[in-house]
């Protein structure tokens, strides 16, 4: 079998407690045809003396402050030379094998833009999980769940550069869902691969950003809907309900798709992009957004809302309950 070149990108900011791991995770591979970057935001915290540990098993690797987590990505994405390319955060692990896994997919799957496969989440120690659980893109509609948000962790996701040739770097505005926002795209354009395999373990903690910003990643995904939704004429009327509601999809980019998209389709995107902003917005306290989402979700696809009861909770409590109480409520739960 060839090996393709992967570059893996890792970007950190004061992350020493997690970073040594993750770069172990990287280099354990063995993979023959590999280019790591590490790209550092000017680490005070002793990240750059592990860097420079592992120095000479990296193509390169800078510390310098940025603009945040999507500028650091694109410093590495920008020099990128592999054929296959993924970035992993700071605080994630790649699975063992998962390099030589992914390389097989794409070897079986030359017309693909995106593969991806299972991620385990945990909390506390690699070693010693407090609690973990899989996160897998389920369902024979990935395509659309992968217009409407993120079905599998991006730790999971490889994409052909042919998509950074379409696409462009990552929208440096974006800071919370610019993965989606490549990912949209390569799903409105190329074909998406499935695997049952575990690629990476991906790491919850107190500061993580999925841990911190849900009502951003929230927002964000409401400027992505509404990206998608500009590049079809015949989705006004979505357009139309989401603003009866209060959601805002103002906004000059588009997207370039093709025509083969329909209506019930568009319309599907949209209920999983829903989903996931009423999601975010519960986990985040933003009630009065909760029930706007809510309600435009009902309106747009009735069928699709009442298969989740928990959006139906979150919408009944967000109407009746004031946030603190909701919060104790969730944390009991947990």
């Amino acid at each position: 079998m060839p090996f393709p070149k992967i570059t893996i990108v890792t970007p950190s900011y004061n992350q020493a407690l997690y970073l040594e791991a993750t770069i172990q995770s990287v280099l354990a591979q063995n993979y023959p045809n590999l280019e790591y970057f590490v790209v550092d935001g000017g680490s005070s915290d002793g990240s750059v003396e592990i860097i420079q540990k592992y120095s000479d098993q990296l193509a390169w690797w800078v510390s310098e402050p940025d603009q945040g987590q999507s500028e650091a990505i694109n410093k590495g994405l920008a020099r990128a030379s592999g054929e296959v390319i993924t970035w992993l955060n700071s605080d994630d692990l790649l699975a063992p094998n998962a390099l030589h896994t992914v390389a097989s997919l794409f070897a079986d799957h030359p017309n693909a833009g995106l593969v991806h496969g299972e991620s385990t989440i945990f909390w506390g120690n690699a070693h010693q999980p407090t609690k973990e659980m899989t996160k897998a893109a389920l369902g024979d509609d990935i395509v659309l769940q992968s217009l409407g948000g993120m079905p599998f962790a991006q730790p999971s996701a490889f994409f052909h550069r042919r998509a950074i040739d379409s696409f462009g770097l990552l929208d440096q505005r974006l800071h919370y869902a610019m993965d989606y926002n490549l990912f949209a795209q390569i799903a409105l354009n190329y074909d998406l691969v499935q695997s049952s395999a575990r690629l990476s373990c991906y790491r919850m903690h107190d500061d993580s950003k999925s841990t911190l910003h849900n009502a951003h990643f929230a927002r964000e995904y409401a400027v992505i809907i509404g990206r998608l939704l500009r590049a079809f004429h015949h989705a006004a009327p979505l357009i139309d309900v989401l603003q009866k509601h209060g959601l805002s999809v103002a906004g000059n980019v588009t997207y370039v798709a093709p025509s083969k998209w329909s209506f019930e389709q568009l319309q599907s995107a949209v209920a999983y992009n829903l989903k996931s902003q009423l999601t975010f917005y519960y986990e985040g306290l933003a009630m009065r957004e909760v029930c706007q989402v809510a309600a435009a979700l009902a309106e747009i696809a009735p069928a699709f809302f009442h298969r989740w009861p928990q959006l139906q909770v979150a919408r009944q409590r967000a109407t009746y309950l004031p946030a603190p109480i909701i919060g104790w409520l969730r944390k009991f739960a947990r």
